[in-house]
């Protein structure tokens, strides 16, 4: 039976992917010109695994009406939870933000204001889940971060995995690198209630 209860622990796995986005003017024969891209963004939280007990009795699923109305009402604790020494991950969030890049830096070709990078923000969208509990801590744009494509096919990903507790973002070598994001992506979502 699923685990029906997590306890949110400060860690969070960020994984990132690049779509460029195409159809915008571009000069010089089709060489040079503004760049849009989306990245994709999904954030999961580690959380640790409890079982939940009715008077000393393990239930699965969520205690129903009448067990909540026993435990507000009789004297001690009815409800109880236990760790199981489990962790599981559970997806908080996953949207997207669109970038813009006028023109690339070539030299002093163009003004600096020319070639600057514009987050033009997320527009409303049904695409979204969740809100975003970490949004100043990203990937792209960071300058430790790699982005690579997994067997050589787009999108380019990147992983980092922050713990809030220590204000710590660690990005994980190659070798481990491809491991978690083939192992993360490839799972899916659990479906564990956070406490």
């Amino acid at each position: 039976m699923e685990p029906t209860l997590c306890t949110p622990q400060p860690t969070y796995v960020i994984i990132e992917q690049i779509h460029p986005k195409a159809g915008l003017p571009s000069t010089a024969g089709g060489t040079i010109g503004p760049g849009l891209y989306q990245v994709f963004r999904r954030v999961i939280q580690t959380c640790d695994v409890q079982d939940i007990f009715f008077r000393e009795e393990r239930i699965f699923g969520t205690p129903s009406t009448w067990q909540y109305i026993q435990e507000f009402l009789l004297p001690g604790k009815q409800i109880t939870t236990h760790p199981t020494g489990e962790k599981q991950f559970v997806t908080v969030y996953a949207g997207f933000k669109n970038l813009l890049t006028p023109l690339p830096k070539i030299g002093n070709l163009f003004p600096d204001s020319w070639t600057k990078q514009y987050n033009l923000g997320t527009p409303p969208s049904p695409f979204i889940y969740g809100k975003d509990p970490i949004p100043d801590m990203n990937l792209y744009g960071n300058q430790r971060a790699e982005f690579v494509m997994l067997g050589g096919a787009p999108p380019p990903v990147a992983v980092g995995v922050y713990n809030r507790t220590l204000n710590k973002l660690t990005l994980p070598n190659t070798k481990d690198r491809q491991l978690v994001i083939n192992r993360l992506l490839q799972r899916k979502p659990s479906l564990a209630a956070m406490n």
